[in-house]
């Protein structure tokens, strides 16, 4: 979630920051530390890889049709080696 909404959404002040302009909206008992190690500091904004991972994200618009924040879908790769 875009983390100017905050005020609205009280409960995730605490919640782990992605790039410092999201923070994770999700449960932290499910979280995968070594991908959000990974990710937190990526433009989640748009497609791309980490060390570990492809990832893709679609944007989640509120009531205004304003984008809130992403949903973030993700995949393990392992590199080709020759």
């Amino acid at each position: 979630m875009d983390k100017k909404y905050l005020s609205i959404a009280k409960v995730l002040a605490s919640a782990p920051k992605i790039n410092d302009q999201f923070v994770l909206a999700s449960d932290r008992k499910g979280l995968n530390q070594k991908l959000f190690d990974e990710l937190k500091s990526l433009d989640i904004r748009q497609s791309g890889k980490s060390d570990n991972f492809f990832f893709t994200s679609t944007p989640i618009n509120g009531f205004n049709g304003k984008v809130v924040g992403y949903a973030i879908m993700l995949k393990n790769y392992r590199p080709f080696r020759s």
